[in-house]
């Protein structure tokens, strides 16, 4: 499955799984039957590179699932959210398990990448909202 069909909003959106590292990600966007796999940094030039491939493969809206892992992941989530696209951030350890009954034991980034695509295709994981700025 390459897009996911949001029945109460009547769209489809492609995906774009993110396997997020302290300096690097690694990125698998689905959309229109192919797989883009490519990197970036984790910084704002990064993400405004990230702006670019979705602009170059007519991804106006995604929904970007990403694991977890503190303050290397919060700063995608947030530009991704401000950008209004769907972001779902994911307990790691389900995306293991996940990954684990689908029998991939292996490990790279662009694989787990893949893996959280799959995952957010498979399972259509809850939107991921922002805490409130008082709370922050």
């Amino acid at each position: 499955m390459n897009s996911i069909y949001l029945s109460t909003e009547q769209v489809i959106l492609p995906v774009l799984g993110l396997d997020v590292a302290k300096k690097s990600i690694q990125a698998e966007l689905r959309i229109a039957g192919k797989n883009v796999r490519f990197g970036f940094a984790n910084n704002p030039k990064g993400f405004a590179q990230l702006a670019r491939i979705l602009d170059q493969h007519n991804a106006p809206k995604i929904w970007a699932g990403l694991e977890a892992t503190g303050p290397y992941s919060h700063a995608l989530a947030l530009w991704l959210h401000a950008r209004a696209h769907r972001v779902s951030v994911l307990n790691p350890r389900r995306v293991k398990q996940y990954a684990r009954s689908a029998g991939n034991r292996n490990k790279s980034d662009r694989l787990d990448a893949a893996v959280v695509a799959d995952f957010l295709c498979a399972h259509r994981p809850a939107a991921w909202r922002p805490p409130l700025q008082e709370l922050v």
